[in-house]
C-alpha cells in the first residue's frame, strides 16, 4: 500500500482480520506439531513499499489414526496467482499446499479440499501468498533493502535485480553487510536506461 510495507507472515482468518494463530496455540488444540514457521525469502513483491511476506509451515501429524483435513484459500498458481502488484510493484509468489512434502508420495494439492486423510507422522505444507509490492522498486530506499536481506526477507540476488541495490558482505555469519553506494548508484542508472529503451521499441 502507499507509504508502508505489507504485513509479512499474516493469514486472513474470517472474521478476525490479518492474524495468526500460535503454533504453540494450534498445537495445543490439534495432534500436529510445526516441524517449520518461517517467512519465505523473497516471497512479496518488490516495490517502493514492498508487499508482506509469505509464511511457510510443515505440519507433522501426530495421533495414531491420522487426521482428515479440509482446506479453502485464493490465490493459487492455477488460479488468478499471487497478489497483484501496483504502479511499478511486482506481484507477490502465489500459495502452494502439499501433502508429505520430501517423501515418495508427495503430492501437490489444490487450494481447496475436503476430507483429505494425513496419517501419523505424515506432514502438510503450506505456503500463504506474499503481498503485491507497490510503487517502482527503483525508489525504495536502499537502507530499507538492507534491512530487508539482514532480516531474510529479501535475498542479496534479489536486493540487486530487483532493487538495483548492490550489498557487499563482509562476514556473513555476524551480519556484517553494507550497501556499495557507488555501485547502486551505477546499477539503478543502468536499469532505468534500459527501461527507456525498452519503451522506445515498444510497437
Amino acid at each position: 500500500m502507499y507509504g508502508a510495507d505489507g504485513r509479512d507472515c499474516g493469514a486472513a482468518i474470517f472474521g478476525l482480520g490479518i492474524l495468526n494463530q500460535s503454533s504453540e496455540v494450534i498445537e495445543r488444540m490439534w495432534p500436529v506439531t510445526f516441524d517449520r514457521l518461517a517467512p519465505v525469502t523473497d516471497s512479496m513483491g518488490a516495490g517502493r513499499w514492498r508487499g508482506g511476506a509469505g509464511l511457510e509451515s510443515v505440519l507433522r501429524v501426530e495421533n495414531t489414526g491420522g487426521v482428515r483435513l479440509s482446506y479453502i484459500a485464493d490465490r493459487g498458481e492455477d488460479g488468478p496467482g499471487g497478489p497483484r502488484g501496483l504502479f511499478g510493484g511486482s506481484d507477490g509468489i502465489p500459495i502452494r499446499v502439499v501433502k508429505d512434502l520430501g517423501t515418495d508420495t508427495e503430492q501437490d494439492l489444490p487450494i481447496y479440499f475436503a476430507d483429505e486423510s494425513i496419517g501419523q507422522h505424515g506432514t502438510f505444507y503450506h505456503v500463504s501468498s506474499g503481498g503485491g509490492g507497490y510503487g517502482d522498486p527503483l525508489q525504495r530506499d536502499p537502507d530499507a533493502v538492507l534491512e530487508d536481506v539482514l532480516d531474510r526477507y529479501v535475498s542479496l540476488e534479489a536486493a540487486r535485480r530487483d532493487y538495483g541495490v548492490v550489498i557487499e558482505v563482509g562476514d556473513a555469519d555476524l551480519l556484517d553487510h553494507r550497501i556499495h553506494v557507488e555501485g547502486t548508484r551505477a546499477l539503478r542508472a543502468q536499469f532505468r536506461a534500459a527501461r527507456s529503451d525498452e519503451g522506445e521499441h515498444k510497437p
